[in-house]
């Protein structure tokens, strides 16, 4: 959800080279947001194997006081899959799989919160009559998730999604959330808990298969507690009752942006078909406009033998050639995969597993720089099996829903992961401001691991960027409308130096908000300037006109199997030793540090990891 210049977007192959086991990248730019983000691995299957971990760039006092904040509590929910290569791809890694295939039934995830299981949840303390600001953020590989609390709790208010403020007003009995979504809410504590001071916030898999919804579901958590009272049930390991179909873009159609676009002609309209099918045993086979790209180093099929007709072809896929389906394939060949319908079956023998280098995206997106973009993502289905759910994730820029099946919204949310139902279309706006190459994928990570991607590409072709055609409806129209009394207009700008450092783990540090001494006061009246010390920076996509801005440095340093381990303690993070050994590193610098190994990926030095960053902690 950062916006980085796109050299330091750290996605291998596209904006940068991978980072080597041992390896260190040192990232330094400046960030107007303030919000919860994360960070994870792009690199084949590691995010499978939980290569994440959160960021959070704090709110100022003034409007966490406004919101009437006391206590963040992060939720930072996973689910993952060890060995992912040997799914659907295990064909293509017979070193590795030994011919096994280990399937994706959910007995082989690990479905956490804060890398704690439901069968040993992380407790937080709260205090009784305290407002905490929940903050919710999906980093797991597949599942959807509900995300509750006891009625006790009551209903909770919306006050942010995918790092972006919005108005305030909207209540929620639960929150969905799709693959790298976050959303933070505010829960008011009773005052009263002597009787029952124990509340199960749980995450319960969203399986529903579409419509029908589910009686029996992975379940994961974590407890807040008052002071005082003593241990309650525990969490069940699995959801027992009655839950909804799929999620629906209803919150979405509520939601209201704080700091919309703002209103611009529309220059460029864009549109991203989701395509493919699920495919009997070899899993998903989704694509967009019926391509599938590859962007980082992978397996395929090449054929090695010398003089054959199809000598030195090479078909990057986990379908063998003779695979055939029930019924005809997406592109109506009889092929499992379309990609052989060409090949001559007698060749197939010749094609072996092989590693296959990264290729250019010859299908980019393309926008010009000063560009104000609509971009409708259509979600097909598909005609055998229905399809799937997508959400689809775009790296460099925040964009505004400004539509859901052709109906315009009015200021919906500034978002960076939009999700996309089967049969749905969804239209995006955001300004082309941020030159370079972009990654576009889906976020379930099985269905980028089968070419799911593409890229938006900034293109300074003379030709093209005159030809922008004034559309139906040629501004992009939002409204502002101010819920919070004490608004200022204001933009903080923070310098981020984020080292990745593989030779040790540490745990990640989270810097406090810019002191007032380093804002610089703007013009207007002295009530303004005293809370603009404070208030919180705009997103990057459309804020109201600064009138100040100032730079904190932040080093983010984080133990590559720290995943979540930071955010399970998220409060003690704010405690003088963490904040001493981060300023340690840069002097009087306001910092966040992630260490951590690049090589990643078996159990034993993963439980190894949190063992020895659980102790430092």
């Amino acid at each position: 959800g950062l916006t980085p210049p796109m050299n330091e977007d750290g996605v291998p192959m596209v904006s940068s080279l991978p980072l080597k086991p041992d390896g260190e990248i040192l990232y330094d730019f400046s960030l107007p947001q303030r919000g919860l983000y994360w960070m994870h691995s792009h690199y084949g299957h590691q995010l499978h194997y939980g290569l994440a971990a959160p960021i959070v760039l704090q709110h100022p006092q003034a409007y966490l006081d406004s919101l009437g904040v006391q206590q963040d509590v992060i939720f930072f929910v996973a689910d993952t899959f060890v060995r992912a290569e040997c799914n659907f791809d295990y064909r293509l890694y017979p070193e590795i799989c030994k011919g096994q295939r280990i399937p994706d039934d959910w007995a082989n995830f690990d479905v956490t919160v804060n890398n704690r299981s439901v069968l040993d949840p992380a407790v937080v303390e709260v205090q009784p009559g305290s407002v905490i600001r929940l903050r919710t953020l999906h980093a797991g590989a597949m599942a959807l998730w509900r995300i509750s609390w006891p009625k006790e709790l009551g209903q909770a208010e919306v006050v942010a999604v995918d790092g972006t403020d919005v108005e305030r007003g909207v209540f929620v009995d639960s929150i969905r959330l799709a693959n790298a979504q976050r959303m933070d809410v505010l829960i008011r504590i009773p005052e009263n808990t002597k009787s029952n001071g124990w509340f199960p916030i749980v995450a319960d898999r969203i399986t529903g298969y579409y419509v029908q919804g589910t009686e029996r579901t992975e379940r994961t958590g974590m407890i807040l507690k008052t002071p005082g009272t003593s241990q309650g049930p525990p969490i069940p390991s699995k959801f027992e009752g009655k839950l909804d179909g799929w999620m629906d873009l209803d919150l979405d159609r509520r939601l209201r942006a704080r700091y919309p676009l703002s209103p611009k002609p529309v220059t460029r309209q864009l549109s991203l078909r989701l395509t493919g099918d699920f495919t009997d045993d070899y899993g998903p086979q989704f694509s967009l406009d019926d391509r599938r790209w590859y962007n980082f180093p992978g397996r395929g099929w090449v054929n090695k033998r010398d003089g054959s007709h199809s000598f030195g072809r090479i078909i990057q896929s986990n379908i063998p050639c003779n695979a055939e389906c029930e019924g005809e394939n997406w592109r109506h060949g009889s092929r499992c995969d379309p990609e052989w319908d060409s090949v001559p079956v007698d060749e197939c023998p010749f094609f072996e597993p092989s590693d296959i280098p990264p290729r250019k995206n010859l299908y980019p997106l393309k926008v010009c720089d000063g560009d104000r973009v609509e971009l409708t993502f259509v979600n097909e289905g598909a005609p055998r099996t229905g399809g799937d759910s997508h959400p689809i994730h775009m790296h460099g820029a925040h964009f505004q829903i400004v539509a859901v099946n052709g109906t315009r919204l009015e200021n919906g949310p500034m978002r960076d992961t939009a999700y996309l139902p089967r049969w749905t279309n969804v239209t995006v706006a955001f300004d082309a401001s941020n030159s370079g190459e972009w990654l576009i994928h889906c976020h379930i990570d099985f269905h980028l691991d089968q070419g799911m991607a593409t890229t938006l590409e900034y293109t300074n072709d003379e030709k093209y960027c005159k030809s922008r055609p004034p559309p139906p409806t040629t501004t992009t129209t939002v409204t502002t409308t101010t819920t919070t009394t004490q608004e200022v207009t204001t933009t903080t700008t923070t310098t981020t130096k984020v080292v990745f450092d593989s030779t040790s783990e540490s745990t990640v540090g989270l810097g406090n908000a810019p002191s007032s001494e380093t804002v610089e006061e703007a013009d207007g009246e002295d009530e303004k300037r005293k809370l603009m010390k404070d208030e919180p920076a705009a997103p990057v996509q459309g804020p109201p006109a600064s009138s100040s801005s100032s730079s904190v440095s932040v080093i983010a340093v984080a133990a590559i199997c720290v995943c979540v381990v930071g955010a399970i303690l998220f409060s003690l993070l704010f405690k003088k030793k963490v904040q001493k050994e981060a300023e340690g590193a840069l002097g009087s610098s306001e910092s966040f540090v992630v260490k951590g190994s690049a090589s990643f990926g078996v159990q034993q030095e993963r439980n190894t990891v949190r063992r020895q960053t659980a102790q430092k902690v």
